[in-house]
């Protein structure tokens, strides 16, 4: 018998809707013997092998691609029992019921069937198929059934194309993001990698494969990133599992190390490429430009590097032969400071070395290699033989055009001195010691030059003097420190000398020889000069002064001390008074308390023989007597007495205030309390006829009057009232007493009448009190009154009215000139104050243009007191012409120059005419007209009065 699949390779899309009917069993029963016929046929379908192996890529799935409907669970065979009548043709179905869409890329997958006998017991079947395709029909023994997979493959890229980091940002993030599939169905893991760009990735961007405008270019502009600024990442970043899949944004990060090396490098990149391993269904897309598996660090560089000179000065000997000049890298102070070549310029320029003559001029470029962190060049010294004073040329680091802007230079100047060596010079103190006493006020230190050559010094130099405390001490006043102190030795000289001032201090030192130094050392000069005896000493003999032997005044620092009940204690202090700078020598006296009103154990502690010692340099000594607080009504001024005796001393000691009063103000009693006081009221207006103004101080804190007596001392100021101007008469030191029970008092000033118009109206001046004398506390809260002098009222302040009068005036052109008068109206009897008019022409129908009359511009008019009065003339110009108006005018016009207001000028103008008529040039004229052709007369005219006269 013949049996056996209708196709041997069908295959089915893994989007194919399931149930469908995939394939056929054909069984063909034509052969059957006949024997056979009557019993049914029995066979089975097993699965014969399979490629598909998704439970690897997926683990723990409970489901495989596809499930037959002919099995009951995966692990059992396809198996499947039939009777076939004999001589029939059956054709059975056999379903696919299940194809898993997973949306995982993965390969062809394919299931093989194959079909068997079923071994029933006590029959045996018999049937055959085909195995070879050539003998094959359309019957075949195994049927194969293969899935194609129609998934995307999978998508990862970097979220960002660039990132570009300061380099001392520390770690840059850089994050990976799960693009593809968009649904959270993935059953497998991910495993992605960042790795360095690949070395064929470091060569200009427009030879980069897959380059997109996403990227920038600057792989062409920045050079490649080295292991010390960027750590490799050879390790995976993460795992994408199916938690992160779950999740909207599938992205996972880590910490990119950039490393700050202080290094002064370029700008340079650093690249990262994704790479999947490990999972061949798994890609990273490159294709679209949306997506990424590249991105690149910028790496910023923060660096800073500093080149200077390597040495600023250099003094040598001309017979040196060269002095090495050198720029160096001074920081960063690493192996590798500057990642870069650079250039820097070098030059010397003269000073008093003069180029060719004494050194060799240089003008260089400096060229440092990367890494290299020092460069010299060398300058040749002129060896001459001229004698010549100590010279010096510069030498400048300059910038070139190229120097990256992070590189400072600096220092940047130095200078070279070169010595002559041609002769040496010794010098140094002679003698090396030196006495003085504090009384001589200095003392003279001589300087020499040793075995000087013939002529004295060969060449100038000078000397630096630092003076240097041994025993005796510039803190202490004992000398006058120096410090700086030049002294000048010029060709010739032999010696110089100087001094130091000794302090006379007034105090009987305990070493009455102390001592200390003065140092000199070469300021400037033309070497060889050598110091050979640098140092004197200087020893201060205080045995003889005045302080050792002189007596000590001393006495207590006032003769009253005034204190309340309220203080606790009150110091008293012992001074030395005529020793400024403390006592010279040690001494003791004693003081002891003396009751006064106040009395010892009621109102103060009283003292016996308290020792005031007093030591070397103690301008005062104090000691203190404890004061009660009784808190009784008592007189408020009680007093004792405090006395000073000798104790202790080398002698003489004289006290010459040896007694001090204390006054207790008793704070508890009303007439102890506080008194305020002041001008009430503090603003006075007077006129000058009024002779005086009266001023009137209060008691503002006690309006029952003065708790207790004192006194306020008076004294005027100028404010604009002066006493210069006689304004009114000072007051300097007048005394107001107040008693107790005084609510005021009163005092007068003198106010003069000076018979002047001031120029301000209202002058003033101020009066001032200040306490004289009383028992505190007593504040003058209003301390200054102001005294204002009414000036208005006066007759000499009179408003005064001026003007032309009369206003208008009659000339002619042959008068040459006419005279105005101004008078003063307001006052019959005269100006009552100076003034003065400025006076000013204006052209009317006459001009000056015209010649008729010479102006007047500016012409000052000066009223004095008591004028009333004043002209001015004007000059008529007589032109010989008739004029065609023969009354022209002109104007005069006044205003105030200066003067004390009020004044005012009412008749400001005045008017001038010009009377032409009465000029020869304008008499009469006769016309006769005659017929040109008879001769007789027509017409005759005689005195035309028309508006221009002359001939017809």
């Amino acid at each position: 018998m013949i049996i056996g699949f209708t196709q041997r390779i069908r295959t089915v899309s893994e989007g194919q809707v399931p149930g469908v009917d995939l394939f056929q069993l054909e069984i063909n029963v034509s052969s059957v013997r006949t024997a056979e016929r009557e019993h049914p046929m029995v066979f089975r379908l097993q699965e014969a092998s399979t490629t598909a192996t998704v439970e690897t890529l997926i683990a723990s799935s409970p489901f495989y691609d596809a499930t037959f409907g002919l099995r009951a669970n995966p692990d059992d065979p396809i198996q499947e029992a039939r009777d076939l009548a004999p001589g029939s043709r059956t054709i059975q179905p056999l379903l696919l019921t299940a194809i898993r869409n997973d949306l995982i890329p993965e390969d062809l997958e394919c299931y093989t069937i194959r079909i068997f006998p079923v071994d029933v017991a006590g029959r045996r079947e018999l049937f055959g198929c085909y195995e070879d395709d050539d003998m094959a029909d359309k019957y075949f023994c195994e049927h194969t059934i293969c899935i194609i997979d129609d998934d995307e493959p999978f998508e990862v890229a970097f979220v960002r194309t660039m990132h570009t980091v300061d380099e001392s940002a520390g770690p840059v993030l850089v994050c990976v993001n799960l693009t593809r599939p968009e649904f959270d169905i993935l059953d497998e893991t991910v495993n992605v990698f960042v790795t360095d760009f690949p070395p064929s990735m470091y060569i200009p961007v427009g030879d980069v494969p897959r380059a997109t405008p996403d990227i920038p270019d600057f792989l062409s502009r920045y050079p490649m990133a080295e292991r010390s600024d960027f750590q490799q990442q050879t390790s995976a970043v993460n795992s994408i599992d199916d938690v992160l899949i779950s999740q909207l944004m599938r992205i996972v990060c880590y910490n990119q190390t950039i490393y700050d090396d202080l290094r002064l490098e370029a700008n340079e990149y650093a690249g990262l490429m994704l790479e999947v391993r490990d999972n061949p269904q798994t890609t990273v897309l490159t294709l679209e430009k949306e997506l990424f598996n590249e991105t690149s660090i910028l790496i910023v560089d923060n660096d800073r590097a500093v080149v200077g000179l390597e040495m600023t000065f250099f003094s040598v000997s001309e017979g040196v032969g060269y002095v090495e000049l050198c720029a160096y890298v001074s920081f960063p102070e690493i192996t590798c400071p500057i990642e870069f070549p650079f250039e820097v310029g070098l030059s010397t320029a003269d000073g008093t070395a003069v180029e060719t003559m004494d050194y060799g001029a240089i003008d260089v470029i400096l060229m440092f290699d990367t890494c290299e962190t020092r460069k010299c060049v060398n300058v040749t010294i002129t060896d001459d033989l001229v004698d010549e004073p100590l010279e010096f040329f510069t030498y400048t680091l300059t910038r070139t055009p190229s120097l990256d802007p992070r590189i400072e230079l600096n220092p940047t100047n130095g200078r070279v001195e070169i010595i002559d060596n041609d002769v040496n010079i010794n010098v140094g103190y002679d003698p090396i010691s030196y006495v003085a006493s504090e009384g001589q006020g200095s003392v003279e230190l001589t300087i020499v030059i040793f075995d000087p050559p013939v002529g004295g010094a060969p060449r100038p130099f000078t000397l630096v003097i630092n003076t240097q405390d041994g025993t005796a001490s510039a803190l202490d006043n004992d000398y006058n420190a120096v410090s700086g102190e030049i002294v000048q030795f010029n060709v010739g000289d032999t010696f110089q000398t100087h001094r130091i001032i000794i302090n006379h201090d007034m105090m009987c030192e305990n070493d009455p020889n102390e001592f200390f130094f003065s140092n000199i050392a070469l300021d400037s000069g033309v070497q060889p000069i050598f110091v050979i005896q640098p140092q004197a000493t200087v020893t201060i003999n205080d045995d003889a002064e005045p302080e050792c032997r002189l007596p000590i005044e001393v006495g207590y620092e006032f003769s009253v001390y005034t204190t309340t009940e309220g203080i606790g204690v009150e110091t008293l202090c012992a001074v030395v008074m005529n020793f400024p700078g403390g006592s010279p020598r040690p001494f003791t006296i004693n003081a002891t308390t003396e009751d006064g009103s106040a009395v010892s154990g009621d109102d103060y502690v009283g003292v016996v023989d308290v020792p005031l010692m007093f030591q070397v340099g103690d301008d005062r000594v104090c000691h203190d007597v404890v004061i009660i607080d009784d808190d009784d009504c008592e007189t408020p001024f009680e007093d004792f007495f405090s006395n000073l005796e000798y104790g202790s001393g080398d002698m003489p000691i004289i006290i010459t205030r040896d007694r001090t009063r204390v006054i207790i103000n008793d704070t508890a009693e009303p007439e102890c309390e506080p008194i305020t006081v002041g001008y009430n009221p503090a603003t006075y207006m007077t006129t000058e006829t009024s002779g005086s103004v009266t001023l009137t101080v209060r008691v503002f804190s006690h309006p029952g009057g003065a708790p207790r007596p004192f006194t306020l001392v008076v004294n005027t100021q100028d404010g604009t009232a002066t006493v210069a101007d006689d304004d009114y008469v000072p007051v300097d030191g007048e005394i107001i007493q107040f008693n107790a029970g005084d609510v005021t008092q009163t005092h007068t000033i003198t106010i003069n009448d000076d018979d002047e118009c001031e120029k301000d109206p209202n002058e003033n001046f101020f009066s001032n009190i200040a306490l004289d004398s009383g028992i505190p506390d007593i504040t003058v809260t209003v301390p200054q009154a102001t005294v204002t002098i009414d000036d208005t009222a006066e007759p000499e302040c009179a408003p005064i009215t001026v003007g032309y009068d009369p206003a208008t005036y009659m000339t002619t052109e042959s008068d040459g000139s006419v005279t105005l008068t101004v008078r003063v109206f307001s006052h019959p009897g005269g100006a009552p104050r100076p003034f003065t008019l400025v006076v000013n022409t204006q052209d009317g129908t006459a001009t000056v243009a015209d010649d008729d009359y010479v102006p007047v511009d500016g012409e000052i008019i000066q009223f004095n007191a008591g004028d009333v009065t004043q002209t001015h003339t004007i000059t008529i110009n007589d032109d010989d012409e008739c004029e065609n108006d023969p009354n022209e005018n002109f104007f005069s016009n006044i205003a105030l120059d200066s003067g004390i207001p009020d004044i005012t000028v009412t008749v400001p103008r005045a008017t001038v005419t010009i009377d032409d008529t009465s000029e020869p040039e304008c008499g009469q004229t006769s016309v006769f007209v005659n017929d040109t052709l008879t001769g007789d007369p027509l017409l005759t005219v005689s005195d035309l009065d028309q508006p221009h006269r002359g001939a017809w």
